[in-house]
């Protein structure tokens, strides 16, 4: 909307006074893409501007470099982007050289020291924000036969042959990652790789007995996975607890509505949330009224 609006929203933007919230602003890290440039090219007409993040240096010290301009159009970190990039990349070169690294390392500690003025970083130990104590417990469950037998052919041969689409395909693996991500779909349900997998993967097992004490206490649970059609085979296996699915491909309302329904209605028990930051195994993140399992993979 930004992108195709940008001239009438420049327009509105200089006949009132009107203050700017991006949240997740790493999605403007790139100075080089449209979305960026037209926040940009904005920034000076909004009485106020406030960013927030929980990554603001997702992968390189230059990611900040785009966030912080647009608050304050180069005064911090400058107003030459390839500049800051070239200044603050890492290089090989420090590997050998520690005159080099030593010296790196300060133009690192000088960024902190300049963007520090304008902006304050909050924790859930601030203060602010509390939350009961975390207790983590990894539970290690069996395979089942079917999905053992398909991860250790995916593993070691390279290749599965697997039901797509109402056929048999092969499904090659020689790109590493590829490959890596299909072993993790097995473990988590073979049937986000094999359409012709129909019994219940050896995590499941576990999950219905986990949740089965929750809910006898009266109290909920969210299970997060890493796949979308995770979080609808979740729902629908879950569905004796009152399962709901929350992901991304939901519309709008409908996502509002499960939130909504899940937090006010004492027969939804259970929330099957999709999040691409999942990790593996099963964590059990016990609150006071709530279970939150992370994750499901």
């Amino acid at each position: 909307m930004a992108r195709k609006e940008e001239r009438r929203l420049k327009a509105w933007l200089q006949t009132r006074r009107v203050a700017i919230f991006i949240d997740e602003s790493a999605k403007i890290k790139n100075p080089d893409t449209a979305l960026t440039q037209v926040y940009h090219h904005l920034s000076p007409y909004f009485a106020k501007r406030v960013i927030m993040t929980g990554t603001p240096v997702a992968n390189r010290p230059y990611d900040i470099w785009s966030q912080i301009y647009f608050l304050d159009q180069g005064t911090a970190l400058g107003t030459d982007y390839s500049t800051f990039k070239r200044e603050h990349d890492f290089d090989k070169l420090y590997a050998t050289d520690r005159v080099a690294f030593d010296r790196y390392q300060s133009r690192l500690a000088s960024i902190f020291e300049r963007v520090a003025k304008i902006s304050i970083r909050e924790t859930k130990d601030g203060g602010r924000i509390v939350l009961p104590t975390k207790e983590f417990a990894r539970i290690q469950t069996d395979w089942e036969r079917g999905q053992r037998d398909l991860y250790l052919q995916v593993k070691e041969e390279l290749r599965a042959v697997v039901l797509r689409d109402g056929e048999l395909i092969e499904d090659g693996q020689e790109s590493i990652l590829k490959r890596l991500l299909r072993l993790i779909q097995i473990a988590s349900h073979p049937g986000l790789v094999d359409e012709g997998y129909h019994s219940e993967p050896g995590k499941l097992l576990v999950l219905r007995d986990l949740i089965t004490d929750i809910t006898r206490q009266g109290e909920k649970a969210i299970v997060w996975t890493s796949f979308i059609q995770n979080a609808d085979w979740l729902a629908k296996a879950l569905s004796p607890f009152g399962s709901l699915a929350l992901h991304g491909k939901l519309p709008m309302d409908r996502r509002n509505a499960v939130v909504k329904w899940f937090s006010e209605n004492p027969s939804d028990r259970v929330l099957s949330r999709h999040s691409r930051s999942s990790q593996g195994g099963i964590d059990i993140d016990r609150g006071k009224s709530r279970h939150i399992l992370r994750s499901y993979v």
